[in-house]
């Protein structure tokens, strides 16, 4: 099946294998960014959506074919590469949860478009929707603490705050900020392009050396996410955090929080934060060199949907 990954900052697309009595398996992988602008804008990014949109199923409709045409990786030609469905994702500003009303609410004319974007390339496929939070609020309790606990999932534009307990999502929120707001710091204080940008926080994330534009970052981050939570803490305390981000933002991410005493106020002193690596999830899904924990996290929960768990 198709797996759409749509959000304020990229689009990803993959090709899962799902079958009864074995785990998700992802076949296929890509991620594509949305071109950076110096300030964010709904129209531009809606049109930068959509090309990016068009370019991810373009490209996931060249792999396909290729896999029925190949039979190396294990199964038949007729099997392999036959897109029979697909899962769409929307993270905010594009689909949000409304915790309230139990309706799940999305940008208008967003699902019809993609939907004519999906069969204008698969056929007249089975298209589903879904917000992004409903797989990290299920795929985070599969694999999180017994106590309560907040997910921070780091986009591009924005971070979704999920408040999650036993019985389920309590509180949902989003803070204005995400990988684009690191980027712009980085890139405006030390004068760096994107991927110099990039490679400055894999090396201060690796060898914990101070950089004063990261620091700057840090404290913008830390601010914001902090009274998020505050807001969202007025729903329920939860004891520990879980940072969704892809590598290494989503370490750097928490170890920030982990350090920052206004945060560690609001949890306790048995409070925890820590970012969500793809071990955390073991075997629950066949992952193989693929490492972005938003794919991984929405192929286990439409590999449960499929399964009727």
């Amino acid at each position: 099946m198709l797996l759409l990954d749509i959000e304020s900052g990229s689009v990803a697309s993959a090709l899962i294998r799902l079958s009864l009595g074995h785990e998700p398996r992802v076949l296929a992988y890509q991620r594509q960014d949305l071109p950076m602008q110096a300030t964010r804008h709904s129209g531009d990014m809606t049109r930068s959506l959509e090309r990016a949109l068009a370019h991810s199923l373009a490209h996931t409709s060249e792999v396909a074919a290729r896999m029925r045409q190949h039979t190396g990786i294990g199964f038949t030609g007729s099997i392999v590469g036959n897109i029979e469905r697909a899962a769409v994702f929307l993270a905010a500003p594009w689909g949000t949860p409304n915790l309230a009303s139990g309706n799940p609410e999305y940008a208008p004319g967003m699902r019809e478009h993609i939907q004519r974007q999906i069969q204008g390339l698969f056929g007249d496929i089975p298209v589903s929707f879904f917000t992004s939070a409903d797989s990290i609020a299920y795929s985070a309790m599969a694999v999180g603490k017994d106590e309560a606990f907040l997910v921070a999932a780091v986009r591009g534009e924005l971070c979704e705050l999920v408040l999650l307990e036993k019985s389920g999502p309590q509180g949902y929120s989003t803070v204005p900020l995400g990988s684009g707001s690191v980027w712009r710091t980085l890139m405006s204080h030390g004068l760096l392009s994107k991927e110099e940008a990039r490679s400055r926080l894999r090396l201060a994330h690796a060898n914990n050396v101070p950089y004063e534009p990261l620091l700057a970052a840090a404290r913008h981050v830390n601010e914001q996410v902090a009274l998020g939570i505050e807001l969202l803490t007025r729903a329920g305390t939860p004891q520990h955090i879980m940072v969704v981000g892809e590598h290494p933002l989503g370490e750097w991410f928490a170890q920030n929080l982990a350090d920052d005493p206004h945060v560690a106020d609001l949890f306790g002193e048995n409070g925890t934060v820590e970012a969500l690596r793809p071990h955390h999830l073991g075997r629950r899904v066949e992952a193989g060199a693929v490492d972005d924990p938003f794919i991984l996290l929405e192929a286990l929960f439409i590999g449960a949907q499929t399964a009727g768990r």
